[in-house]
């Protein structure tokens, strides 16, 4: 078996790893070799946003203050302040959620509060705030947000211009918000896709070997959660190949794959990480309800009758399984090497069978459990 590189650096997440208690978004911080801190996209587009933050109104504090216009200069200084603030959450923590939301609450308590403070004239600010809401929020979120704020800076439009130029801004600011809904909505659909085309493999609809990855990245310690790595090979399956055509080949893949599905729980995740190769994240299990679990994984698989090629019979289908329970700050690495030698182990023992890795040492040697093989 080929042992999957465990990259360092934390996933932001996706549909098949919902690990609440042992899923780690913002306390964990990988370096690389020169020791700077690896960040993902969202969090670099943060931070570029608050530091161009600084940087433009930065300046302004002195111009308030040399204005004798100390009011202004207060707020600039507590912007100022606050993008620091959320630049070094999103940085120190990948506080991402909590970063965008207060770079949205900013912008918005920014505008309103120069509004109210400098006159109508200021209301030009109020366009990058409105789109940005929809970079930094959900489009439902920031449409509502946004409709909220120009209701906000109404009254000091009204008061400070009589004329209709007052409804050729609020009619301006209405295209800009709609425009923006729906750029922001398209965006989000095509994100979703993406990231599914690189989460979910295209024949049997589980996570792939990415997605797998992603989620052994983000598992910190925690003693208190037992987890547990069921990893299964379909028995022969290049035979099958051989024998009955890759097209029953796919077939067999899928059907193994729901089987496999039909005796997991709704915290288990399922992802195929190779040609015939499986894995189950079992959390809250340890290694005797694993055990158990990947019993039920083998006899579900073993009573399938697959349908062959035209001239040939129905065939049953057997799988060979390798089980590990991962250890108190055991590195996803060394806990990933122990369950495939496991597999191995079981493969090399018969097949069909199971074997549960050894807890004190990286390899598992002999089955500490195997069940028996049943009769074709």
């Amino acid at each position: 078996m080929t042992a999957v590189r465990i990259a360092s650096t934390t996933a932001t997440g996706n549909a098949f790893d919902p690990l609440a208690k042992i899923m780690s978004r913002d306390h964990r911080r990988t370096a690389s070799p020169h020791g700077i801190q690896r960040l993902q996209l969202d969090e670099w587009l943060i931070l570029l946003l608050a530091v161009a933050g600084i940087i433009g109104i930065g300046p302004f504090i002195a111009v308030r203050l040399l204005a004798g216009n100390y009011a202004v200069a207060a707020l600039n200084t507590a912007l100022v302040g606050v993008l620091v603030v959320i630049a070094w959450l999103v940085y120190r923590y990948r506080a991402v959620r909590t970063g965008k939301a207060g770079l949205a609450l900013l912008c918005i308590i920014g505008v309103i509060a120069t509004m109210y403070l400098r006159g109508a004239g200021q209301i030009l600010w109020a366009y990058p705030a409105l789109i940005a809401m929809f970079y930094l929020l959900r489009p439902l979120e920031a449409l509502l947000v946004s409709v909220v704020a120009i209701g906000a800076v109404s009254p000091v439009l009204i008061a400070g211009d009589a004329s209709n130029e007052v409804s050729v801004t609020l009619a301006s600011m209405a295209v800009t918000l709609a425009l923006s809904a729906a750029f922001s909505t398209m965006t989000m659909e095509h994100r979703r896709q993406l990231r599914e085309a690189t989460l979910v493999d295209p024949l049997t609809k589980t996570g792939n070997r990415r997605a797998f990855t992603e989620t052994l990245d983000t598992i910190i310690d925690d003693d208190e959660i037992a987890i547990s790595l069921l990893m299964l090979d379909i028995d022969h399956f290049k035979r099958i190949n051989d024998r009955h055509g890759h097209a029953i080949g796919d077939i067999v893949l899928q059907r193994v794959a729901r089987s496999i599905e039909t005796t997991m729980r709704a915290s288990d995740r399922l992802y195929r990480i190779g040609g015939e190769e499986y894995v189950v994240l079992a959390t809250g299990s340890g290694l005797n309800l694993a055990r158990r679990l990947g019993e039920a994984v083998r006899v579900a698989v073993s009573d399938l009758v697959i349908e062959g090629a035209a001239s040939e019979p129905p065939f049953s289908v057997t799988v060979s399984l390798g089980i590990a329970e991962r250890l108190p700050g055991e590195h996803p690495d060394a806990w990933y090497r122990r369950v495939d030698d496991a597999l191995y182990e079981a493969k090399r023992s018969g097949r069909n069978q199971i074997c549960l890795a050894d807890k004190t040492a990286s390899l598992s040697g002999p089955c500490t459990y195997t069940a028996p093989p049943t009769a074709a």
